[in-house]
């Protein structure tokens, strides 16, 4: 393939990393996915953590300029990590709203970039095993969580599963991520070991679980992609035979899912919702969110270079609701939408950041899912899972906001990428990956 020879000849220089110093990066590899949704805070610190730590590590040891190496094989992800904090630095010099905490959840990105830098340097497959299995973790953890300590408060509030530091919507999401990413990390050698297997298989089911238990309608819509993507992953492994009796049995299971009770209630609101909408009552879940995207386009019409500015849509929003034009009950920090939050914040300028974004961390991703190498193709088919799950759980909540859920992204993306970086000069140099 083009792309995996002209990455391969072009990384042959990458320096090796000290074991101690490896599997400490690993350690905290594990730890950042599995206490995602435990511990408050924890992949934030530990994505920033691990950049602080290369870059003293690269200055220290004088390899910074090997490290660096990788950015213009990479030159569309490392757009897509500046794209944003450049412009809302600009928009705020031009709009003089200069507000640091804009900065805060979009940053992420930059930081795992510069994180991605360094483990382009790391063992491949270590990389994809380690976030993995904590993936797994992270999902068997919080099903055990909500089991043996439920937060009764939320769930009499919202009849929903949440935690105590975020709402059911990201919670949801974020563990049926994490339960596909279980599955869709196993290499080769893992696919091969029964109780690996099934470990991981259950660390799905705790994950869709989880999910179902949160109610986000926006999450599931993701599930029949990151299906495909599994199915698409071990198409070439399965016989003809299998591949049909497993597709058959997720279709079954999909449809389970989307028929049971509970499910079948927060489907047909939708419908009752923008019933209701359509004869004028906007005061519904679904009512309340088409008001707000409404407003949102409004305001993107009326400002379209850079909009209202990062993070002043809520007392843009309060106007419109004084002037008569939007119920004050859909008044809100964010417009429940990646795409509408962005245009009615940052104008056209923002929506080619988003693009860019989208574009920067889908592109190689896509572009590695065919590799014949099974750790290039695994981070491949892991990345795309990350990509498409953002894009689409963006379109119903704002994903971008929640610096937790952004952490997420930006270290799965870093791993991932990293692991195709370096996979692909291993084989150049036929080195063995394991």
């Amino acid at each position: 393939m083009k792309f995996i020879d002209r990455t391969q000849n072009k990384n042959s220089h990458a320096p090796e990393i000290p074991h101690f110093i490896e599997y400490f990066y690993l350690s905290l590899i594990f730890l950042a996915p599995a206490t995602i949704l435990l511990v408050r805070g924890s992949t934030s610190a530990i994505l920033i953590l691990l950049a602080l730590i290369s870059i003293a590590y690269g200055i220290i040891s004088s390899k910074a300029m090997n490290y660096i190496s990788s950015i213009s094989h990479f030159r569309y992800y490392a757009l897509a990590s500046i794209c944003f904090p450049l412009a809302i630095i600009i928009q705020q010099v031009y709009l003089d709203q200069w507000d640091p905490r804009a900065l805060d959840a979009i940053s992420r990105f930059t930081v795992g970039f510069i994180l991605f830098l360094f483990l382009s340097n790391m063992n491949p497959q270590k990389l994809i095993r380690f976030f993995g299995w904590g993936c797994s973790a992270g999902a068997i953890g919080i099903y055990f969580w909500s089991i043996y300590f439920p937060q009764p408060l939320i769930w009499a509030d919202t009849h929903r599963l949440g935690n105590y530091y975020t709402n059911p919507i990201p919670f949801g999401d974020i563990a049926l991520l994490l339960g596909f990413l279980g599955v869709i990390t196993m290499q080769a050698t893992e696919r091969n070991s029964l109780p690996t297997l099934a470990l991981r298989l259950f660390s799905l089911i705790c994950g869709v679980y989880i999910s179902y238990e949160s109610g986000s309608r926006g999450g599931w819509l993701a599930m029949p992609v990151l299906v495909v993507i599994i199915l698409a992953q071990n198409k070439s492994i399965l016989t003809r035979r299998v591949f049909y009796v497993l597709s058959t049995g997720i279709l079954i299971s999909l449809v389970a899912f989307f028929t049971s009770p509970y499910a079948r209630h927060r489907l047909n609101d939708i419908f009752s919702n923008l019933s209701s909408f359509g004869a004028g009552n906007a005061d519904t879940s679904v009512g309340l969110r088409l008001s707000l995207w409404q407003a949102s386009l409004r305001l993107f019409i009326d400002n379209p270079l850079y909009g209202v500015g990062k993070g002043h849509l809520e007392p843009a929003l309060h106007k419109l609701a004084q002037s008569g034009l939007l119920l004050s009950q859909a008044v809100n920090q964010h417009a429940h939408s990646d795409f509408f939050s962005t245009i009615a914040e940052m104008g056209g300028i923002g929506f080619i950041c988003l693009l860019m974004l989208y574009f920067g961390l889908t592109y190689y991703f896509w572009r590695s899912r065919n590799s014949i190498v099974d750790s290039t193709r695994t981070a491949a088919y892991s990345g795309l899972a990350v990509a498409t799950s953002t894009i689409i759980f963006g379109m119903t909540i704002d994903v971008l906001v929640p610096v937790m859920q952004v952490s997420l992204i930006a270290f799965s993306c870093a791993v991932f990428l990293a692991a195709i970086n370096n996979s692909t000069r291993l084989t150049s140099k036929n080195i063995p990956t394991t």
